[in-house]
């Protein structure tokens, strides 16, 4: 039992750095053995992390478009 969740992501090691440029960790799972499909796991926050968390979701989607 653990407070993660692991999304699916082609773009899991751009949205990683992405991320760590604004000071956000994101955990990337490319790499990890069982994993069939690139992936970022992300904490369960408090509501007002997770708003900041979805905000940079979005300006890194639309810096890619």
């Amino acid at each position: 039992e653990a407070n993660y969740l692991y999304i699916e992501t082609p773009h899991a090691t751009a949205l990683t750095l992405f991320a760590a440029g604004r000071h956000v960790l994101i955990r990337d799972c490319t790499d990890w053995p069982g994993m069939p499909n690139p992936g970022v796991r992300v904490a369960i926050r408090p509501r007002w992390e997770n708003e900041v968390l979805i905000r940079l979701w979005k300006e890194f989607a639309c810096s890619r478009s």
